[in-house]
């Protein structure tokens, strides 16, 4: 009965460090995705940004 625990218990380290190392990877992937996506969004901030800067140099509500 002792090996089968002992067995059990290394089976189940192995599941552990898999599980850890999958884990890992997975927080690695979402970091990266999540600074695209910030990126991305600054893009698109500044972009407006740039739109209504140009919309006010050229006159705004009064126009040309």
């Amino acid at each position: 009965m002792c090996e089968d625990t002992l067995k059990r218990l290394r089976e189940l380290e192995k599941t552990v460090a898999v599980l850890q190392v999958n884990n890992k990877t997975l927080a690695d992937k979402l970091n990266n995705l999540s600074g695209g996506i910030n990126r991305g969004l600054w893009m698109i901030g500044g972009g407006f940004i740039s739109v209504v800067v140009a919309w006010v140099m050229a006159g705004g509500f009064i126009g040309k």
